[in-house]
Formats: C-alpha cells, structure tokens, sequence
C-alpha cells in the first residue's frame, strides 16, 4: 500500500468543455466557487474517474470511500427493471477552471468555461454512478446512451491540487454532510413511494382502499 496522495486528470487527456450556471451556496465562505451544469453519459466516463481503492493509496490519503460494489450492482439492477430511469446529480471538485465567455439571462449568470485536461478533479459524491455508467459504456451496443445526460454540482477550489489540505478538508467535509448528517427516510415511508414493483404497488392500492374506507 502506497500512502500517497492521487492527482486526477482527465483520463481521455482532453479538456472538457462545459456550460455552466453560476450557483451561490454556504460552502463559498470557505473561499471556493460554485457552478451547475449538465454532461452527457461519455462526458463523464471520459473526463472522470473514481479515487483509487484503499488497497491501493492509504487510508489516511482517502478523500472519500472505495466504491461500493453492492450500490453499483443496485445501480445495474435499476437500469434492466425500471420503466424510466434518472439519476439524482453528482457532486464534482476541481482545483481550477478556466472561465471563457458569460451572459446573463434573467438573474442568472451562464458561463462558458473549460476544464483543462491536467485540472485536478474529484468525484465527491457520486463515484457509484460513474462505475455504473462506466460498465454501462463499456459495451459497445449500449452507444445509443452515450448521450444521455446527468447533472452536476462543480466546485471549484482554486488551489494548487485537490491535494492541499485546505482542499482535502472541505472535499471530506462535503462528505460527512451528504452521507453522515442526513437521515434516510425509513424503509416503510420508502416503500410507499416505491411504485416499481407488484408488491409495493398492491400495498399502495391495499393503503387506499382503507383510506376511502373511512
């Protein structure tokens, strides 16, 4: 095991251009910038890659958890079984961004920028989609999703790498908020949601019936 810390440019050696929206968030008090945009499935296969596994770097060089084998075959599962598939938005770090042209339309500011290919960059919330969309392109007859889209948060830290320890602690952070501050509904409240399978939706059904009973 190297204890090392990991660079991540982008893995087709090519910048990436995006289009962006200016968002404001609380995170920006610590001196970072915040964007909203769109990418296709191969944008993001090409130009994004998960952190290496804790077998590989040490644990103390880790920004964020090995991906989760059991979410992406949970991933994988979802894509053959559902009848509409979407995906919530990924949440992307990069030290730098190169900003080109802007417009404001409305109260909101659009900015044509470029992700240069040696740009440190991060999956912070979001490595299991990318695995999934990984696997899912690595087959040749599923070129018809190279085009499907998913959105993304992009903060940008301006720093010399996602490496410094200013980067490293707010990456870490971000972490902890999405994962160890929120609560999961529970498993009941989940399954009433859930109208994917026969079970849950004669549960549904069953729920309403009593409901109109009253």
């Amino acid at each position: 095991m190297n204890n090392q810390n990991e660079t991540i440019t982008s893995p087709c050696n090519k910048p990436l251009l995006v289009v962006l929206f200016k968002s404001k968030e609380g995170i920006e008090q610590r001196g970072v910038q915040c964007y909203e945009g769109v990418m296709t499935f191969k944008e993001l296969v090409d130009h994004f890659k998960a952190e290496k596994g804790s077998e590989e770097i040490g644990e103390v060089d880790k920004k964020q958890r090995d991906v989760d084998t059991k979410r992406v075959n949970g991933l994988k599962q979802f894509w053959t079984t559902s009848q509409g598939t979407v995906f919530p938005n990924i949440t992307l770090f990069a030290n730098s961004l190169s900003l080109k042209n802007s417009v404001t339309v409305g109260n909101k500011l659009i900015i044509e920028a470029t992700l240069e290919k040696n740009a440190d960059r991060f999956i912070a919330d979001g490595q299991g989609r990318q695995a999934f969309i990984d696997w899912l392109l690595s087959d040749e007859s599923n070129a018809e999703f190279e085009d499907h889209t998913i959105s993304f948060k992009l903060i940008v830290t301006q720093t010399e790498s996602l490496s410094t320890p200013k980067a490293v602690q707010i990456i870490r952070q971000l972490f902890a908020d999405y994962h160890v501050k929120l609560t999961k509904p529970n498993s009941s409240i989940s399954k009433h949601f859930d109208n994917s399978t026969v079970l849950s939706r004669l549960m549904n059904d069953y729920l309403a019936l009593q409901v109109d009973s009253y």
